[in-house]
């Protein structure tokens, strides 16, 4: 795999750079997921709905089809997979109930993840 100057990898456009994985299946590892939960600030009422959501967190993972063959170890999040579709059914209570900080943070965090469609209705 190839890195241009800016550190990105070559032949993967930047938009879709926060999709790219080296083979490691799951997008987010437990830390991870911990520092979400941290960085949300959940209200006891929160937290309660909140293992639901960890679990869907837990089933995204990374895949590969036709689409990224032309670039030899790139995977990306398949935002109409069922995992992604059991992360938004369970995720809408809790995001519901966020505070617009909250909601903010989210957003920020699925851009990261390269979930931008899935934040995007909220």
């Amino acid at each position: 795999m190839t890195h241009s100057a800016s550190g990105f990898i070559a032949g993967v456009p930047r938009d879709c750079y926060a999709c790219v994985s080296y083979g490691r299946g799951r997008v987010l590892n437990d830390a991870q997921i911990a520092s979400i939960k941290g960085r949300l600030e959940l209200t006891p009422e929160q937290e309660r709905m909140w293992p639901a959501v960890e679990a869907a967190l837990r089933k995204i993972s990374y895949t590969k089809d036709a689409v990224a063959q032309t670039i030899q170890d790139v995977a990306y999040i398949d935002l109409d997979g069922p995992a992604v579709q059991r992360l938004k059914s369970v995720a809408v209570p809790l995001i519901m109930s966020l505070s617009e900080d909250q909601k903010r943070e989210v957003k920020s965090l699925a851009h990261v993840m390269g979930l931008d469609g899935v934040a995007a209705s909220f």
